[in-house]
Order: C-alpha cells, then sequence, then structure tokens
C-alpha cells in the first residue's frame, strides 16, 4: 500500500527505504515506517458496497455497530482461549486428534472415477462427517468448560454483547443482498485466524528491515522531505484508523506539497503524448528521468492548482496547444539532433492500446455498454463483459480472431502489479 500510494500520487519510491535510508533521493527509513503506519489497521479483504446511497448509508451505520460490538467481544474471547485446567488441556488433545483423524480422512480421498473409488469415497465422507460432529461437540463442550471459569462481571458483559450482536445481525439481514469487492478494509468477517485489527497494529522501525530487530516504535506520517509541510501526523484519538489515513491524504493533497500537483499533470501528459515530460512517471528522483521541459512541468502544474485540481481544463490546455496539433511528419534535420524526439519537434505516433482496441470493435458492433459498474468478474468468469475496458477489472491481453487464423495478442502488465508504462507491442498468434 505505500509503495503504490506514494509511487501513484507523488512520484516516490519510499518503498526503497525499508532496510535504510534511500540511497539515491532524500527519503529515511523512519518515513518508510511512518507510512506504514498509516496503514497499520488496514487489510484487503472483501467489502460489501450498494449502489443506492441511502441503503449504503445505512448498511455502513449499522456495520459500524457490529464492529464495535465484536471489538468489544474480542477481548473476551482472547481472555478465554487462554484459560486452562487439566480438564480441558485433555479436550485440547482430544480436539486435536480429531483434527489430525479428519484431515487425514480428507486427504484420503480420490478423484471418483470408478465406481470403486466413489464407493470408497462416500464410505470417507461419512467418516468425516462423523468426525466434524464429534468436533463441534467437543468444541462446545470445551465453550462451557471456559465460560464457567469466567467471573461473573464477564459472563454478564459476554451475553450483554452476544444478544447486542443477534439484533444487530437481524438488522442485517433486512439489507438487500450486497454487491462484493475486494479492496482495503479496516473490517471485514471474520475468516479463521484471519480478523480486522480492532485498533491499529504497533509498527517499528526494523533495523535492516528485520522482523526480528524491531528499534523503535512509530507513528503516522509521511515524508520529511517535503520541507513545508509537517512530516509527522498529529492524530487526537491514535486508536482512529480512518484519522491516519485521511492525515495522509491531506497531507498528499496540501497546496504547499510541490511534488503531488506535478505527478498529476506529467501522467496526463504522458497518456497524451506517449512520453511524459518525466519518462518515469512513477519516479521523480534521482534514478527517474530527468525532466526534458522542467518549466513546462511547473507552468502546468501552477495552472492545474489555480483552476482548482480541473482536469478538463488541463486537458483542454495541453489539447489545444501546438505542441499537441503539430505534424508527426518526419524531419531528417531534427532527427539527427533528437531521434527520439524526447524535445517534441513532432507528434508522436500513438498506437491504440488493448483497452481502446477492444472497445472500438464493441462500439462499431453495438455491443459497448456505457453503463457505470457492473457484474463481478474474474480472469476464469466464462461471461462476457462488454463494460468500457476502463471500469472493466483486470487487463485486456487478447482481442481473438482479428484476421483469418491470426489474433492480436497485447502485452498488458499483469492487474496486481503497479505498472506505469501501457504496452502497445503486438504479437501475432496462430
Amino acid at each position: 500500500m505505500v509503495t503504490a500510494t506514494m509511487s501513484t500520487f507523488v512520484s516516490l519510491t519510499a518503498h526503497c527505504a525499508r532496510c535504510h535510508d534511500h540511497k539515491f533521493d532524500p527519503i529515511r527509513q523512519e518515513d518508510y515506517y511512518s507510512l506504514q503506519a498509516v496503514f497499520a489497521g488496514v487489510d484487503r479483504a472483501d467489502r460489501p458496497y450498494d449502489l443506492d446511497p441511502e441503503t449504503y448509508r445505512q448498511r455502513r451505520g449499522v456495520l459500524k455497530q457490529k464492529r464495535d460490538i465484536e471489538a468489544g467481544i474480542q477481548p473476551v474471547s482472547d481472555a478465554l482461549a487462554k484459560l486452562s485446567s487439566p480438564e480441558i488441556e485433555a479436550l485440547d488433545e482430544q480436539m486435536d486428534l480429531l483434527q489430525d483423524r479428519r484431515d487425514y480422512l480428507n486427504h484420503s480421498k480420490t478423484a471418483g472415477k470408478t465406481t470403486e473409488e466413489r464407493a470408497e469415497n462416500k464410505v470417507l465422507d461419512e467418516q468425516i462427517q462423523a468426525a466434524d460432529e464429534k468436533l463441534h461437540k467437543a468444541k462446545e463442550r470445551r465453550r462451557k468448560m471456559t465460560h464457567a471459569l469466567l467471573d461473573e462481571a464477564d459472563q454478564r458483559k459476554l451475553a450483554a454483547l452476544r444478544e447486542q450482536l443477534v439484533r444487530v445481525q437481524e438488522t442485517l439481514a433486512e439489507f438487500p443482498k450486497p454487491r462484493i469487492v475486494y479492496a482495503a478494509a479496516n473490517y471485514f468477517e471474520t475468516n479463521g485466524n484471519f480478523r480486522p485489527a480492532w485498533t491499529p497494529r504497533p509498527v517499528h522501525l526494523l533495523d535492516r528491515g528485520s522482523v526480528e530487530a524491531p528499534v523503535k516504535l512509530m507513528g503516522p506520517g509521511a515524508v520529511s522531505a517535503v520541507e513545508s509541510l509537517s512530516s509527522r501526523f498529529k492524530i487526537d484519538d491514535p486508536n482512529d484508523e480512518g484519522a491516519r489515513r485521511a492525515a495522509l491524504s491531506k497531507w498528499i493533497i496540501d497546496a504547499r506539497n510541490p511534488l503531488t500537483w506535478r505527478s498529476i499533470v506529467n501522467r496526463i501528459w504522458h497518456y497524451h503524448f506517449g512520453k511524459g515530460i518525466v519518462e518515469t512517471p512513477n519516479d521523480f528522483g534521482r534514478m527517474g528521468s530527468q525532466p526534458t521541459h522542467p518549466q513546462l512541468l511547473d507552468r502546468l502544474a501552477v495552472e492545474f492548482q489555480d483552476n482548482g485540481g480541473s482536469f478538463k481544463n488541463l486537458h483542454r490546455l495541453i489539447l489545444t496547444s501546438a505542441v499537441y496539433r503539430q505534424s508527426s511528419r518526419e524531419n531528417p534535420r531534427y532527427a539527427k539532433i533528437d531521434s527520439d524526439n524526447r524535445y517534441l519537434w513532432r507528434m508522436n505516433r500513438l498506437r491504440l492500446d488493448a483497452e481502446s482496441v477492444r472497445d472500438s470493435v464493441l462500439s462499431i458492433t453495438g455491443k459497448l455498454d456505457l453503463n457505470m459498474a457492473g457484474p463481478r468478474w474474474s480472469s476464469s468468469s466464462s461471461r462476457t463483459i462488454t463494460l468500457r475496458s476502463t471500469i472493466t477489472p483486470g487487463s485486456i491481453s487478447i482481442v481473438p480472431r482479428v484476421t483469418g487464423e491470426a489474433s492480436i495478442a497485447f502485452s498488458c502488465a499483469a492487474p496486481q502489479t503497479l505498472s506505469w508504462r501501457v504496452s502497445t507491442a503486438r504479437i501475432p498468434r496462430c
């Protein structure tokens, strides 16, 4: 998350300061772990959402109640897990044996391709079901035994919280079924040992990046090299996870932050001309490219900021400029001096990317769906998705059967990777 956020919005390689101070840019190791502390209460998980804003607002309120109740239950549950007695220890051993037997039976199952194998699998399924029933009874017995060891006040507290939780779950059941998106989340349904961090996890500066060598506890912050802004955030409630991310977002969009505005206009320029004024949009540091027109970059950044961050005005300014409207005709004299056209003495010839080719084909056939949002998609899905590529998850890798027996494949970056350049390489496939 640190890598994606800083590379995307301020064009810094802050992740290179994980094990030591950045070797080339003024980014300290403390800055990296301060940024990590911003996201200390966030995980990647399935999050529900609704297309209807009012339903979504109401669901969020109920989910917040559910989170608060579960956060109150968790310390008592953790205390229960630590309680023990000779009877509980003996029961734990019995449960371990039952679990081992269940795993053994499950691994003994075959593909079931023959009648004999299917018959054997049926017997194994019956034995697995019996083991599951015994495990369930043992867990329930253990719960009652540990519950009896709690003092009376904790028992009453736990019972009251569980009663509240049941009522909240009944309220949630009344809402229409939500859609699900896999995204950053500070609350989600517990799945085994994967559960939300009820408060932001402690983040330590690690000597040489080793988890076994913590040096000191770090608070949320950003990059100290931006001297016009405070690099350490003051959070009224240290346990308020959302306040940490809000503080970073305010640091990023602050008018005194010289990086953000240059990063945005350079990225827009990149998509109009095929190359940015800085050819490495994710890295404005020493190992990135130097700007070909630094004064133009500053001018565009100021124009963008003075116009309230209007992308429409920025696009209009670029598209009506003489440099954008010039011909792409070759000039041998200029080509000898600047063969890569870094100084834009002509317009670059740009190939369509995979998404544009796909959308053009769908538009010509009348099948392009211009609606926002859409069904959940995965690379293994057999459904035909006709939404615009800009809102279709994943990358478009193949446009099938363009001419005869050939098709065109595009070298697209994997969706899970951070890539600043859209490849337009075309490879014939048979």
